[in-house]
């Protein structure tokens, strides 16, 4: 099946619509895009932290970043306002800060391996300002010191958090203009 008619077919079923083990053959087949966000806040005592959402499911058991798969149709942007929305909740307010960078994650190949297939991530930082009520599709949530994460970070996504860590160090200045209890 070339990627068209993947297209085409997805654009007539419609997101969010698409069968599952068609979705997994899919991600066998060809690289997907994922679109993450790397949520960051403050603690009282102004050390930044993230929020992560705990997942298990056929792919993953552990903690990890919000974030969905680009499908065909979908933009970055679009997919990004799609994962604060039902990640985080309709009234989460996420001040996008930057893209950290884009991640390649292959398949059996240890730290960043993915159960999919090899998938291309998007990796973006936001600055929370506001979450209330949050009630993930994959499960609870916690907000973890980014200096001292879970173990239960899934592996593919290690990467994107030393990348976040390394991003806030080299931006505490911007961050202390943004929200002044950040230390």
């Amino acid at each position: 099946m070339g990627w068209g008619l993947w297209a085409n077919l997805t654009r007539r079923i419609g997101p969010g619509r698409i069968p599952q083990k068609a979705f997994d053959a899919f991600c066998g087949a060809f690289v997907t895009n994922s679109v993450n966000l790397i949520p960051i806040g403050v603690d009282g005592f102004g050390e930044a932290e993230v929020l992560l959402i705990w997942r298990e499911d056929e792919y993953c058991h552990g903690w990890h970043f919000p974030g969905k798969i680009l499908l065909p149709g979908q933009t970055s942007e679009g997919t990004l306002d799609e994962t604060i929305e039902t990640e985080l909740g309709p009234d989460a307010k996420v001040e996008i800060l930057s893209l950290l960078g884009v991640f390649d994650i292959m398949k059996g190949t240890g730290v960043g391996e993915s159960p999919r297939g090899q998938e291309v991530s998007q990796v973006y930082i936001g600055l929370v300002r506001f979450v209330e009520d949050i009630a993930p599709d994959d499960g609870e949530w916690e907000w973890f010191p980014l200096d001292d994460l879970s173990r239960d970070l899934i592996d593919e996504q290690r990467p994107h958090l030393e990348a976040a860590r390394v991003w806030v160090r080299n931006n505490q200045a911007r961050l202390q203009e943004e929200d002044p209890i950040f230390q």
